[in-house]
């Protein structure tokens, strides 16, 4: 029941801090601002976080896992991508909902400096991994990690580029049919991809 509690009670302060730091941003979010926003007292707030900085992280951690959740492995599904488009949906679709959150998410995250740095870079290496596993089960074929490197970080470009608008469904739409070309290109011709070998080791020609 306790730790119950303390899911409910970390899932509120999450909630409000996402109006706030869209509104205000990292800089001049105090930790009064999220206490009045989540209606909690600060000895409570303290109970879950030790300040702004530590609901920050524990929101984009939030965040990424819940992407991450989307691409547990399904060995009986009929389309083993399936699980890499609906983590590009929900990515995208996230754009769209979230514009203010989501810019200042990826802005801080991209700092080398930033407590969200270290998150990032494990999400990437988590989703070069799963997709890297997808297209293996969808092709027998295992490509170079840094395939999968270069289509995240094509993501996170085209992420970048939606944001210095406020993305609406149509351009969010286009982004995501590119996206979805780079993925289908790469899965139609996998045998010519950088690295590609057989389940059995054996390199492609």
């Amino acid at each position: 029941m306790r730790r119950l509690e303390e899911s409910l009670g970390r899932a509120g302060v999450l909630r409000a801090a996402m109006q706030v730091f869209a509104a205000k941003g990292v800089k001049e979010t105090r930790v009064q601002d999220l206490l009045e926003a989540a209606h909690i007292a600060r000895r409570t707030f303290y109970k879950y976080f030790t300040g702004k900085e530590d609901v920050l992280r524990a929101l984009y951690e939030h965040v990424t896992r819940e992407l991450l959740s989307a691409l547990e492995p399904d060995p009986y599904a009929a389309d083993p991508l399936a699980a890499a488009r609906a983590v590009l949906d929900g990515y995208l679709q996230f754009h769209v909902e979230n514009p203010r959150i989501t810019r200042l998410l990826v802005g801080e995250a991209l700092r080398e400096d930033s407590p969200l740095a270290p998150i990032r870079l494990r999400f990437r290496e988590q989703l070069v991994t799963a997709l890297s596993a997808a297209f293996e089960q969808a092709t027998g074929r295992v490509l170079d990690p840094y395939l999968f490197i270069a289509l995240i970080s094509g993501l996170e470009g085209v992420s970048l580029a939606l944001l210095r608008q406020k993305p609406d469904a149509a351009e969010v739409g286009r982004a995501r049919a590119a996206l979805e070309g780079l993925l289908t290109a790469t899965l139609a011709h996998a045998s010519l991809m950088p690295g590609a070998r057989s389940d059995s080791g054996e390199t492609t020609p």
